[in-house]
């Protein structure tokens, strides 16, 4: 993690939510590639915190784009479509906003983002 990344108001177990299933997406659309790499990294960007999760996975198709957000909404043989929904509406309740771009056999990279406390607040 980026040092000097300010505070934000949100649930740890939560953010944990959010992490895990962006990571286990991620390890998903590794399946059957020899070079799997999934990067995490962290940012402060002005006052906000932003999380990047990336993976070198088969992307996503660009007719689903639009729609990976939607409940139900699922590729997977075991998925029930869930996941994606679920860390957006984390990440909304909390101020947050999460945007995805994926090329298809490149790269998929979900960057969220989120307002950080202002200084003056912190106790």
């Amino acid at each position: 993690m980026a040092d000097n990344l300010p505070l934000v108001k949100a649930d740890q177990t939560e953010l944990e939510i959010v992490i895990i299933n962006l990571i286990n997406n991620a390890r998903d659309a590794l399946e059957g590639r020899e070079d799997k790499q999934i990067t995490i990294t962290t940012q402060a960007r002005q006052s906000e915190v932003q999380i990047r999760v990336e993976d070198n996975g088969g992307g996503i198709p660009p007719d689903l784009l639009p729609r990976i957000f939607e409940p139900f909404l699922t590729t997977k043989e075991k998925g029930a479509g869930i996941g994606l929904y679920t860390t957006q509406q984390i990440v909304q309740a909390y101020n947050g906003d999460i945007k995805v771009s994926s090329h298809v056999n490149e790269m998929t990279t979900f960057l969220i983002t989120f307002p950080g406390i202002p200084e003056k607040e912190i106790t």
